[in-house]
């Protein structure tokens, strides 16, 4: 739940030195490397600017009606952001060129975009719309308490990531955002490639993988269950023993139950009585079920093999 204390006055632009209007932009400068913001409401798109090295910006208890980015002039910059209790409506821009720290503390943020490279992404209590990054290299990622209602991942590399969830695994595909030529899948795969890393079960290792899997797998392995379900590639082995039963009742003309005993024997390749001579539509029938019976067979053993191991 997010917590504000609610005390917030309009500010109007002094139009000076480091807080003026440019363009639609209200740009408002730090000063000695440290901007700090508080119980104001901000009506304006804000672009808050540095041209310190290393700039420490630090909001709280603060609403921006028309969203906020962090703008560094020149090359080399570390952007520290820390923003609690606040309310952002639209996006929150950052980018930060080395060990950046960006910290949300029971705030509300419509978008978050960031990019560049950062020491720490710390979330917490807070609610997001929309978590985008581009280019983003993080040593230590950690969600807690966070709802983060969509995702628009490209290129985010992070060496610790923490969850205080394990139910990480996202098989609502609406979760994720589509992003310039970055399809929807691609940002399955970035996420749960993200996940992956603080999975702390088997089950939640083997659900993250199974997503991971359909997001990187061509459409036609849902029928090998991406090779993570057993029970499900169980259940199309059997759809399979069936049709080639009825098929087998037509061609042969035999009863069902035969049909489907034949159909047993030959999709696990253990043999069967001669049934006479062959035409060549049976052979072909016979041939094409003994293959489907190996492709299954490994695999469910494959399969199995995923479903049981956890991997990092």
């Amino acid at each position: 739940m997010i917590s504000t204390t609610n005390l917030r006055t309009i500010s109007a632009c002094p139009e000076s030195r480091n807080d003026y209007m440019d363009m639609e932009y209200r740009r408002i400068y730090a000063s000695g490397g440290v901007l700090e913001l508080h119980d104001t409401i901000f009506a304006e798109p804000v672009l808050l600017s540095t041209n310190e090295k290393v700039t420490k910006f630090k909001i709280r208890n603060c609403e921006f009606k028309n969203g906020v980015s962090i703008r560094a002039v020149g090359s080399g910059m570390t952007i520290q952001l820390s923003i609690s209790e606040s309310v952002v409506k639209g996006k929150l821009g950052m980018a930060s060129d080395t060990a950046g720290l960006l910290s949300l503390d029971n705030s509300e943020i419509g978008t978050v975009f960031i990019s560049g490279n950062l020491n720490q992404i710390d979330l917490y209590g807070s609610e997001i719309g929309l978590f985008q990054t581009e280019g983003v290299n993080c040593e230590y990622f950690r969600v807690e308490k966070t709802n983060i209602n969509q995702y628009g991942l490209y290129k985010f590399r992070c060496n610790y990531v923490e969850y205080d969830t394990d139910d990480l695994a996202i098989k609502d595909w609406s979760k994720f955002k589509a992003i310039d030529n970055l399809s929807i899948r691609r940002c399955a795969e970035e996420y749960h490639l993200l996940a992956l890393r603080s999975s702390r079960t088997i089950r939640s290792n083997v659900d993250i993988r199974y997503q991971l899997a359909k997001a990187t797998s061509y459409k036609g392995a849902m029928f090998f269950g991406y090779f993570h379900k057993p029970w499900h590639i169980i259940g199309w082995m059997s759809v399979v023993i069936f049709l080639y039963g009825i098929l087998y009742m037509l061609l042969l003309s035999i009863n069902f139950s035969k049909a489907v005993f034949f159909s047993v024997f030959t999709f696990f390749t253990i043999g069967y009585e001669k049934a006479g001579e062959a035409s060549w539509p049976q052979t072909i029938l016979v041939y094409s079920e003994v293959v489907l019976g190996v492709v299954y067979s490994s695999a469910l053993l494959i399969s199995i093999m995923n479903a049981t191991r956890k991997t990092k």
